[in-house]
């Protein structure tokens, strides 16, 4: 069993592009839409300690989970 994290987007490619690019993931494209996706634990690792203390709410919440 592994943690993964993944952000789809059905028409603006240009805002995952830039998301994959700060994240370091790549743009995968599927048949209705493209996203990026990650099981690596050391980009899941980057992505927990990018997001630490700069979401609010609920989102906070389950990042931190």
């Amino acid at each position: 069993m592994t943690h993964g994290f993944e952000i789809t987007q059905k028409l603006d490619k240009i805002v995952l592009t830039s998301i994959g690019f700060i994240l370091g993931m790549i743009v995968v494209k599927k048949k209705t839409y493209f996203s990026v996706v990650s099981t690596n634990s050391k980009t899941i690792n980057d992505i927990i300690l990018y997001y630490y203390s700069t979401m609010k709410g609920m989102k906070s919440l389950e990042y931190r989970i």
